[in-house]
């Protein structure tokens, strides 16, 4: 039988399609969803998620996002400053 249930990638996915389609409300959503499951800090996750809110000038919430990205144990890229 196949496991169909949600994983990081798929989770950075679907918040990467929301981002690509301005839907920064539904990333967000996902992005806590996704922390509930205890899947930790995704770099691909949190810099989509920040860059939907961006892009929405929503600019508190895409910064509150960066600033948990660099309290992570992952280094940032220049994907992730860019977001």
């Amino acid at each position: 039988e196949d496991d169909l249930s949600a994983d990081v990638i798929s989770y950075s996915a679907c918040i990467s399609a929301c981002q690509e389609e301005g839907e920064w409300e539904h990333a967000l959503q996902l992005l806590q969803a996704m922390r509930s499951q205890d899947f930790g800090l995704s770099l691909v996750a949190y810099s989509a998620a920040c860059s939907a809110c961006a892009k929405a000038f929503q600019w508190q919430r895409a910064l509150s996002l960066f600033r948990a990205l660099r309290r992570g144990p992952e280094p940032l890229s220049l994907a992730s400053y860019d977001a």
